[in-house]
């Protein structure tokens, strides 16, 4: 077993982005590219004499799946509009999202 600190960075962004901090946006920027740039270098250290015992195989698999959530994390917070709707200015007035043309009518 291999312990390491990423639970202390994924909890301080959990409750950044729950309190949509100033530096939510920043952080989650932050895990997901250094999230990824880890997995990549693994897998170039792996692939060349990839160890294929069971145990090897699910770590692999799971660094396929962790690589694939943060890179589409990064894609997402790069988004046009995403980084606004991560911050929260008290003083300024929030904006409600649009509703389509049915449930305006009906209201």
């Amino acid at each position: 077993v291999l312990w390491d600190f990423w639970w202390v960075a994924h909890l301080w962004l959990a409750w950044a982005l729950w309190t949509r901090s100033r530096l939510a946006w920043a952080g989650a920027v932050a895990v997901a590219v250094i999230e990824t740039a880890i997995v990549v270098i693994k897998f170039v250290m792996y692939l060349p004499n990839p160890d294929t015992t069971f145990w090897r195989l699910m770590w692999f698999t799971n660094k396929v799946y962790v690589l694939a959530f943060f890179a589409s994390m990064a894609v997402l917070l790069f988004t046009p509009g995403v980084k606004n709707r991560l911050r929260f200015d008290k003083s300024a007035p929030q904006v409600e999202p649009q509703q389509d043309a049915k449930s305006r009518s009906e209201s």
